[in-house]
């Protein structure tokens, strides 16, 4: 009895070795799911945990500004590491008409009720928007999240250029800003100076990753262009 199965000290070994397996396989597990969404998205680029589903909202392609350049280029190096992305218009910065308000207006809501249905069609991971961070642009994205409804998909926005200032004046504004705040879980910043002013405005600094954009000139006669970057 003393050599039964009880007290086999081989038996125990391997029933230790099987509980200290699974402590480990549920730990990983425990520290996968509190991983922040957005650190798993670049482990997933790397082909570490999974193949990500993506819907970028894009700036129009005759926009005016960097958006419109630097842009198409990330979504093809997303595509090359082997991620699933879908693009749609999402209209940011000028063009060379005008839009008047109320073209503005019917702009919003038919491109928020778009992505509605294309968030209801596929079930994806991250939402990309391209945007920025001032009066207008504050209430255009509260309106369009509030239309389009992610649900578990979580937001990333962008910001090509920010005035958080801003928004000391404007204390009405400051409501759709904390809105804002809430429906997003990340924003793309592009300078340590944008980053701090979030930060000493009372944003959570680890929601906040710093971003790089960059162009290709495929030909150079385009710095005599008259037509803004």
């Amino acid at each position: 009895r003393l050599t039964g199965k009880k007290n086999n000290p081989a038996a125990q070994r391997s029933r230790n070795a099987g509980r200290n397996g699974s402590k480990s396989k549920n730990l990983r597990l425990r520290q996968f799911q509190h991983r922040r969404p957005f650190e798993i998205a670049e482990k997933g680029l790397r082909g570490s945990f999974i193949k990500m589903k993506i819907l970028i909202g894009m700036p129009a392609k005759d926009s005016w500004g960097g958006p419109a350049r630097c842009e198409p280029p990330f979504v093809s190096a997303l595509e090359k590491l082997g991620l699933s992305v879908e693009t749609s218009d999402y209209v940011y910065g000028d063009k060379e008409k005008p839009t008047p308000l109320s073209g503005r207006i019917r702009r919003v809501l038919k491109t928020a009720f778009r992505f509605r249905r294309l968030l209801r069609r596929k079930d994806f991971d991250v939402i990309h928007l391209n945007s920025a961070f001032d009066a207008r642009t504050v209430l255009r994205d509260s309106v369009s999240l509030f239309i389009m409804r992610p649900g578990k998909t979580k937001v990333f926005i962008k910001l090509h250029g920010s005035d958080i200032e801003s928004f000391r004046s404007l204390p009405r504004y400051r409501i759709l800003m904390w809105y804002l705040n809430r429906k997003a879980d990340a924003f793309g910043v592009l300078s340590n100076e944008e980053l701090a002013a979030f930060d000493r405005f009372g944003f959570d600094r680890n929601r906040f990753f710093l971003v790089k954009n960059a162009i290709t000139f495929e030909n150079p006669a385009i710095f005599d262009s008259p037509r803004p970057l």
